[in-house]
């Protein structure tokens, strides 16, 4: 398997959008700029990057730095329904933006799987998280959503996971796209998904870093003990 992940934005989000807190667009593009090149220098052999609002992220220069660090990336951009996304929320905005990248991208159609990581965060132990993937041959990974207190809600953490095409597009995918945050988040949906269709199992946890779109602040990254190597998880082989 390649490293490759996906990453998806909205560099310029429609006014009006549930639970987000950041929308000014020089701020997320910077935000989502930082995370990029973390990534790069993480050694990342993909990235696509995905933008529901019809921006490109990266300059030409940009992309020339990254080519010179072998790394392929690849820049897809397309121009969300506004309303509906303001009507339904993130998880649908992000199911859609997802199945445009599936459609339109030239990395993806050669891959079995892939990360999604929702943009603006990086995952500081991710070389940890792609050997025990390969170790252990996974096609599918994800983690549980707990808050800084160490408690679960019901929710699955939807910014960062793996998870080979096949899932995606008969489970995960769907799923997202029906999604609608009058009725219940992404996460909660992803949690029923994910606990009906996937063993659970405990295993490293994905330290996520950089900024929440939600709040607007940065995301905790602190130490759960032991929790960090045995965080409850989905996955499959």
């Amino acid at each position: 398997m390649s490293s490759t992940v996906l990453i998806t934005t909205a560099n310029d989000p429609p006014n009006g959008m549930m639970f987000l807190t950041t929308t000014d667009s020089a701020t997320r593009r910077i935000t989502a700029k930082a995370a990029v090149f973390f990534w790069a220098i993480q050694g990342v052999e993909k990235i696509v990057i995905a933008d529901a609002t019809g921006t490109t992220l990266l300059d030409e220069n940009e992309m020339s730095m990254l080519n010179q660090m072998n790394i392929e990336v690849e820049q897809l951009h397309y121009f969300q329904d506004d309303e509906t996304v303001k009507q339904k929320g993130k998880g649908y905005a992000e199911g859609m933006l997802m199945q445009f990248a599936m459609q339109n991208s030239e990395i993806l159609k050669k891959e079995t799987g892939f990360f999604k990581c929702t943009g603006k965060i990086y995952c500081r132990n991710f070389a940890q998280i792609l050997h025990t993937i390969r170790t252990n041959h996974f096609k599918n990974i994800f983690w549980t959503n707990i808050d800084e207190s160490g408690a679960t809600r019901g929710w699955a953490d939807t910014r960062f996971f793996y998870t080979s095409i096949d899932f995606f597009n008969e489970y995960l995918l769907p799923t997202y796209l029906s999604s609608d945050d009058n009725v219940a988040a992404i996460e909660s949906l992803c949690f029923h998904l994910l606990s009906t269709r996937l063993p659970s199992i405990k295993t490293v946890r994905p330290l996520l870093v950089g900024f929440c779109g939600g709040t607007g602040e940065l995301y905790m990254d602190s130490s759960f003990g032991e929790l960090d190597t045995n965080f409850p998880s989905w996955l499959s082989t």
